[in-house]
């Protein structure tokens, strides 16, 4: 599966760095390359809070789209959320620029080839983590990368994974740009692409009609038994401005 989109070997500039972090992984980590790859994306502060705050928004989701999805799941496919940029392990200088040449971009847009050549060497690769990791820039148009893949053939994880992608990258501070959204406002940004045909619209709907009970604390009672939901709006409340919930329910 990997084999299929993997332009690394015969990049002289993308190779070294692929072999640097790969070797550094398998030092770290050679039992558990996820938790490696974690504290390597961890080095740069934009990279570990963007994937920190991927992590708690696909759970929260998850969870509204899915009501009846158990609690482990969810706290599962968050983990793979907040590795969904694994690709970029490699390319963190890059990554932290301010202002990228045409060169430095088409690197960065190779990431998720970075992130499928990364995983064809590591065991027992969960399905779900190869496809957040690679797929999570395609768009529903057939207008993404790296397949050009169209709504029929993106796996709902990735199509969630681009949602929630979109959103903490322009709702957070970006070492590139000045200007940050708020949660409504990126909400905003998301519809207008939904109605274009590169969101995945229910996604983006549902976050719609969420953000209401977001905004005035009220979600805190739909997810009272569930910890996991919980302590992600425990997470991005203070980010986004929305009521925390009391620490003990978390």
């Amino acid at each position: 599966m990997a084999e299929q989109i993997n332009p690394i070997d015969n990049s002289p500039i993308l190779r070294p760095g692929f072999g640097l972090i790969d070797g550094k992984i398998r030092v770290l980590s050679p039992i558990n390359p996820y938790r490696a790859a974690r504290e390597l994306l961890g080095g740069s502060e934009y990279s570990s809070r963007h994937g920190l705050l991927a992590e708690h928004l696909f759970i929260l989701v998850a969870a509204l789209i899915f009501p009846d999805i158990p609690e482990s799941e969810l706290a599962r496919l968050g983990s793979y959320a907040g590795l969904h940029d694994l690709g970029k392990s490699a390319l963190l200088p890059i990554v932290i620029k301010r202002d990228l040449n045409p060169l430095e971009r088409g690197l960065l847009h190779q990431h998720p080839e970075v992130a499928a050549k990364l995983l064809s060497g590591w065991p027992n690769v969960p399905p779900d983590l190869f496809t957040m990791t690679t797929l999570h820039h395609e768009r529903q148009n057939g207008e993404g990368y790296p397949k050009g893949l169209k709504a029929g053939d993106i796996p709902w994880q990735a199509s969630m994974m681009a949602v929630v992608d979109v959103l903490v990258t322009v709702t957070a501070p970006r070492p590139w740009e000045n200007k940050v959204l708020t949660f409504s406002d990126g909400l905003g940004t998301i519809d207008e692409e939904a109605s274009r045909g590169r969101q995945h619209g229910q996604t983006v709907a549902i976050l719609i009609k969420a953000l209401p009970s977001l905004q005035d604390g009220s979600i805190v009672d739909r997810f009272a038994d569930n910890p996991t939901v919980l302590r992600s709006l425990y997470t991005l409340a203070p980010i986004y401005n929305w009521p925390t919930p009391p620490l003990s329910t978390t």
